[in-house]
């Protein structure tokens, strides 16, 4: 559901239609670049300056100080606490409740920071009127339907003068900024028991892409209520506690009832990318979505490879990466064959020759094949396992993942890498010289490319 299909803002927008409330006006002023020492200045000019640092409050002549210069320089960011100071000062004289109608409604800046234009006007220029204004404008100002924007001036609104907050305030409040970070949702704990309605609840899981739910009373996660969330969009999956997740519901296309997790990824299976994985989850994808789908290659490969490599670490040691384990048994190595009465200094060259004979065929390979999985194997072989069998079939033993990049692999005595004549392209080739991969290794560590691209034989 968009925001402007909520009830709450249709109600509040149907008050500026009817006349009822109005809009501020929003200020024409031409913003111009800002040189100094230029002659033909105007405010716009003083706008631009203030509003990139390149002056201060104090260096605008008073002549320019005008009601538009305030509607669009004026920001209650650090580093022009002199003009704040300024406005303060001067409240109710040259700023009445219309300047700030209009600083709404010119300045989006107006509603962002600790010193939003609600922390210090007059209380007695909040009213509904005015946080109409300030609500809608927030709604408009989103470059998408995100959460977060515009929301320091609700929480200004909330301690100053919460009587003036509504219950459409507080639905649509709840669709803009509630949001669970680090384990608190600030939103929810400001809001006044009899504003917590169904409504209320509903509105802040659209949407969200933070586990809201986790902090709702039982009486309201209701099978229906779950239900609703899912129909009207299955991405509303992100707002599920781990408790909800599991909780089954009936679905129209089997007879059986589903877990809502499940629902949501046979609805849309990008989602498993939003959802912690384990093994029920894991097989559940697998049985829905093929190696080649866009499900499995941009949503779910990736996060299984990383859940994989997290549950094989916990139950082994690394044996590669930076070469710890061998020089462990290197080191061990020298001292059992001191101990078997060989000098230390010769038990080290023996060590060094065995370990040089080993890694002569120590090889990196990439891990990442940028090609297309032949038809008949792309039901069962995503891109990296499909290289991974080629290797096998090849012989090269895959002895660790070096890094998120590179295998390391031994290979075997026919075989060998050579660079081709491109620049960072490399040929594996077989003792005729015939060429069975071709990949490429290049850019900067932090953007680098490390793939195969070719492979010239098959399974």
């Amino acid at each position: 559901m968009k925001i402007t299909d909520l009830p709450s803002y249709k109600r509040i927008s149907m008050k500026f239609e009817e006349g009822e409330f109005r809009f501020g006006k929003v200020s024409e002023l031409p913003i111009y670049i800002y040189q100094k020492g230029q002659k033909d200045m105007t405010p716009g000019h003083y706008v631009y300056a203030m509003n990139y640092g390149r002056i201060k409050f104090d260096d605008v002549p008073k002549k320019y100080r005008t009601r538009d210069f305030f509607l669009r320089a004026l920001t209650g960011v650090s580093g022009k606490n002199d003009m704040l100071t300024y406005v303060k000062a001067h409240m109710g004289q040259e700023f009445d409740r219309d300047f700030f109608k209009d600083y709404i409604a010119s300045n989006v800046w107006s509603l962002h920071f600790e010193e939003n234009c609600f922390a210090y006007m007059p209380l007695d220029y909040i009213d509904e009127e005015m946080v109409s204004c300030a609500m809608l404008k927030g709604v408009d100002a989103r470059y998408t339907e995100r959460r977060g924007d515009s929301e320091d001036w609700f929480y200004s609104v909330a301690k100053r003068k919460p009587e003036v907050l509504t219950q459409d305030f507080w639905t649509l409040g709840a669709r803009l900024f509630a949001k669970t970070m680090h384990g608190k949702n600030q939103f929810l704990e400001i809001t006044p028991l009899p504003y917590r309605t169904k409504e209320y609840y509903f509105a802040m899981c659209l949407e969200n892409d933070t586990p809201v739910m986790t902090d709702f009373p039982e009486e309201v996660l209701t099978t229906a209520f779950l239900a609703a969330l899912i129909n009207d969009n299955a991405e509303n999956i992100r707002s599920f506690s781990t408790e909800t997740l599991e909780r089954k519901v009936p679905v129209s296309w089997q007879s059986d009832e589903l877990k809502f997790w499940q629902a949501a990824i046979h609805l849309k299976g990008k989602l498993i990318r939003d959802i912690p994985l384990n093994e029920e989850r894991v097989e559940f994808f697998l049985e829905h979505y093929d190696k080649d789908s866009s499900e499995y290659r941009y949503a779910f490969k990736d996060k299984y490879k990383r859940w994989l490599k997290a549950k094989q670490e916990s139950s082994k040691d690394k044996s590669c990466g930076k070469g710890n384990n061998d020089l462990k048994v290197a080191a061990e190595f020298s001292v059992m064959t001191a101990m078997a009465g060989i000098g230390l200094d010769n038990a080290v060259d023996v060590t060094s020759a065995i370990f040089q004979a080993r890694m002569e065929h120590s090889k990196l390979l990439p891990i990442k094949f940028n090609g297309c999985v032949p038809a008949e194997f792309c039901k069962k072989y995503d891109q990296e396992e499909y290289l991974a069998e080629i290797y096998k079939k090849l012989g090269i033993e895959i002895v660790c993942e070096q890094d998120n990049n590179y295998y390391e692999v031994q290979l075997p005595q026919d075989l060998k890498i050579e660079p081709s004549s491109d620049s960072g392209w490399y040929h594996v080739k077989d003792s005729n010289d015939a060429v069975l991969l071709k990949y490429c290794g290049v850019g900067p560590f932090y953007d680098r490319t490390v793939e195969v691209q070719e492979i010239y034989v098959s399974l």
